[in-house]
């Protein structure tokens, strides 16, 4: 495993320790601020770790593609779910819920055809 992986597997650790001390934690106001900033720091770190990270060779840059499609699918899910527990729950659905599920599905598309006519 290579060293850029292990900073990615600690980053996301940290993210799921942030997102599980605001759901099973009482904070005061100020507090969830604080822990919200904190967790837009990790995610930026996150991203910039994936951004920067360089295919050795063919293999390494199917299974980075792999993954990120297994992302992409697993967050449709999780909002397609998210988007069904709203609607039996409360008869209504968030917006940002839809619009977040509406961008990822359109980002995916135009890339693809973006892709397809420039390599």
């Amino acid at each position: 495993m290579n060293s850029n992986i292990k900073k990615e597997i600690i980053v996301a650790v940290l993210m799921i320790v942030v997102a599980l001390l605001c759901l099973f934690y009482s904070m005061s106001p100020m507090m969830y601020v604080g822990v919200h900033i904190g967790a837009i720091i990790i995610f930026i770190f996150f991203a910039v770790l994936i951004w920067t990270a360089k295919s050795i060779d063919e293999r390494d840059y199917m299974h980075r593609a792999l993954s990120s499609d297994i992302a992409f699918t697993v967050g449709g899910v999780m909002l397609g779910i998210a988007t069904m527990y709203q609607m039996y729950t409360s008869m209504k659905v968030d917006v940002w819920i839809l619009v977040t599920l509406s961008t990822m599905i359109l980002v995916r598309v135009g890339s693809q055809i973006w892709l397809e006519h420039n390599r």
